[in-house]
């Protein structure tokens, strides 16, 4: 193993598959933190199912808070759980000049500690994907995941349209679910409180929500990564109008595109929704207080 890390400090590869060599529970972890400290090529990483343990992520921290270059790192299938996720992750964030895109945590199951921390880190470092949990064979993603409502193509808000298929489909509103995820009551979610609400209500449909899918949908929610996602955005209508184009230089030059009587109706219909369940629901929760 130490023959390996120098062999990877000088490096020239760009990508290395390394999975299912037995560097944990923490010995080869040691060498290879040099290794990646001093290399200057490497982009990605496969780690997967190597028997690292919590101890070994944290060693394996120290690269992640120095190695300026790696931009996707698999540790699918190792046994660290939360801690070893929270460790890397951790070691990751104090790496300002991090090029990190992705880091992968499949088939690793997390607690809520870690998903705070995930929301979190989109401010640090706001291209980061994290991926955790299950990983769904691509049948399962067909028969059982969010995609099945979605429409086809690549249209605007595509994963919001599949929420409100699914919501006709399966007659169960989302909107009592965000409300209650709304701890602060102003109409607002983080991405870690939208993707709570999203889980409550996905468990008992047996239907599956992807990274990838979870992914767009907070995109569409949050296209400027600010962490903030409004619940009246799940409430509005995500399809594109019939017949809408944009105008030509000649009809922008003629006229200024008034505002329509039917968007203005649209917006009014749907904030008058959210404030009314968002009574009903702060009503109950008084009442069960009283109680």
């Amino acid at each position: 193993m130490k023959q390996f890390a120098r062999g990877l400090a000088v490096s020239k590869l760009e990508k290395l598959n390394y999975s299912f060599n037995q560097i944990g529970p923490t010995l080869g972890c040691r060498e290879l933190v040099q290794g990646l400290k001093n290399n200057r090529c490497l982009q990605e990483l496969d780690l997967s199912g190597n028997l690292i343990s919590p101890q070994g992520c944290v060693i394996l921290s120290k690269a992640l808070a120095a190695n300026k270059h790696l931009s996707k790192i698999n540790f699918a299938r190792n046994p660290f759980q939360s801690a070893g996720c929270f460790a890397l992750l951790t070691g990751a964030l104090k790496n300002r000049g991090s090029k990190l895109t992705e880091l992968n945590f499949e088939d690793i199951v997390v607690n809520d500690d870690f998903k705070i921390l995930v929301d979190k880190s989109f401010k640090l470092l706001p291209n980061l994907r994290v991926i955790h949990g299950s990983k769904l064979t691509v049948n399962d993603l067909t028969t059982y995941s969010l995609k099945m409502y979605a429409p086809t193509g690549t249209p605007p808000k595509r994963w919001l349209i599949a929420m409100h298929q699914l919501q006709n489909k399966t007659n169960r509103p989302l909107l009592p679910f965000l409300i209650e995820a709304d701890m602060d009551k102003d109409m607002k979610l983080s991405r870690w409180e939208t993707t709570k609400a999203l889980e409550l209500y996905f468990r008992p449909l047996a239907i599956g929500l992807a990274p990838a899918e979870l992914q767009g949908l907070l995109k569409e929610l949050d296209p400027h990564e600010e962490n903030e996602v409004k619940i009246s955005d799940f409430i509005e209508n995500p399809y594109p109008k019939p017949g809408h184009h944009k105008p030509t230089d000649g009809e922008e030059s003629r006229r200024e595109a008034p505002v329509g009587h039917d968007d203005v109706d649209s917006k009014k219909t749907s904030s008058e929704a959210t404030e009314l369940w968002r009574k009903i629901i702060y009503s109950k929760k008084a009442s069960e207080a009283q109680k």
